[in-house]
């Protein structure tokens, strides 16, 4: 467990299962802050996502510290084949999307897995607000 994580310009912490077995998961935990913060040159390339294609199931990600912060940034967790796909968890005091940021779990065109579930959870304030730089994409969950 660190004091602070940041993922920013164009990074990416995931966990890719292409051979049809199951996914890793991707567990970030800060006794203070993570934020991962893409770039206005750089939106939906700053990711934190778990992959999974064929008959596995997804790896979870779950972001948890005191202050958790997405913008303009991707995190999610997606499967492409038979196998279910796994969840997306935001946990902290206080749990903040801003500037485009979107936290989705996806099944690709085909997929017959069920997905995972989003949850947002904060003890003090959740706030999804705003819209990316350019007015195209609002915040989304």
């Amino acid at each position: 467990e660190a004091q602070d994580v940041l993922v920013q310009r164009v990074a990416a912490v995931q966990s890719q299962a292409l051979a049809g077995g199951a996914g890793g998961n991707v567990l970030i935990d800060a006794r203070g802050s993570v934020e991962v913060l893409a770039r206005i040159d750089d939106p939906g390339y700053t990711s934190v996502y778990s992959f999974a294609q064929g008959a596995g199931k997804g790896g979870d990600v779950r972001i948890r510290g005191d202050y958790v912060r997405s913008s303009a940034a991707v995190i999610g967790a997606d499967v492409n084949g038979a196998g279910n796909g796994g969840s997306v968890t935001l946990e902290g005091r206080r749990v903040v999307m801003d500037t485009g940021a979107y936290t989705v779990t996806n099944g690709t065109p085909g997929s017959t897995g069920a997905l995972g579930g989003v949850t947002l959870r904060a003890t003090d304030e959740v706030a999804v607000v705003g819209q990316d730089w350019f007015g195209q994409y609002v915040t989304t969950v």
